[in-house]
């Protein structure tokens, strides 16, 4: 119920403003990307964020041209089989141990590997896991957030979404339920921004070095906890559009689960 109050008045009230060799990283922390880290400011910032025009949960229209606009995403039509196995094992695995804190059963793990595999998104699998009667569970008894966490939640929505929410609604949300919130609205933002790959890129950029600044300790993989925007500029410029989108998701997650101290 409270997860549907805050919905409807961030509707109303934004103002516009596995192990390492099976994720993602193991293949592409072998990929060396030479920046000169600190030695010159980068000339690389956070564009504008536009607002969805229309419908805004019909986001369909910014999907059409995504091929034409991001020529990496025909790396995934190339991509070995034992290549495309490793990224959607990791994925899978990954995903189950940020969102819902656990790992996959048997059978579990199965039905969205073959599902992955057969070409479905990795958006769609991740919605699929928040909207369960699993992850309805965890919405409903987990605790209040911490001034920690609405802090953050406070300075995201305003840098990276240009919204603003009320400090005393979020108090009244679970972790669970605003770490789901976010991501949905940050899909919706950045489905909007990837008209301008330019502006995708630079946003993911700021946003990764962001996170590797003010949550060091949580991340596992080099790339992941690298300080420079222009090497994640580098890297998202190589990178099919939905392994950018899914690393957003998972960092969103591992900070919320870090913010309210969750733990699997």
């Amino acid at each position: 119920m409270r997860s549907l109050i805050f919905i409807s008045l961030l509707s109303f009230s934004f103002t516009s403003q596995a192990g390492l060799k099976d994720t993602i990283w193991g293949l592409i922390d072998k990929v060396k990307i030479q920046i000169g880290f600190g030695e010159t400011a980068s000339s690389i910032e956070l564009p504008d964020i536009p607002q969805p025009v229309g419908n805004p949960t019909d986001l369909s229209v910014y999907k059409r041209n995504r091929d034409k606009l991001y020529p990496a995403n025909e790396q995934m039509l190339a991509w070995s089989v034992d290549k495309k196995k490793k990224l959607n094992i990791g994925y899978v695995n990954e995903l189950f141990s940020v969102v819902q804190l656990r790992s996959p059963g048997r059978d579990e793990f199965s039905r969205w590997y073959n599902i992955l595999q057969q070409g479905s998104s990795r958006e769609g699998i991740y919605r699929a896991l928040t909207v369960d009667d699993y992850y309805r569970s965890l919405e409903g008894r987990g605790a209040s957030l911490t001034d920690q966490t609405v802090d953050f939640t406070s300075f995201y929505l305003k840098k990276y979404l240009q919204k603003k929410a009320q400090s005393d609604l979020l108090k009244q949300m679970t972790v669970y339920g605003i770490k789901k919130i976010i991501v949905d609205s940050t899909l919706k933002t950045l489905e909007v921004l990837s008209q301008n790959p330019e502006n995708f890129f630079a946003w993911y950029a700021v946003f990764s070095e962001d996170m590797a600044i003010q949550f060091p300790s949580v991340w596992k993989y080099s790339l992941r906890g690298n300080k420079s925007r222009d090497t994640h500029y580098q890297w998202a410029k190589q990178t099919p559009y939905q392994l950018i989108q899914s690393e957003v998701i998972i960092k969103l997650h591992k900070v919320y689960n870090y913010l309210g101290r969750l733990t699997n």
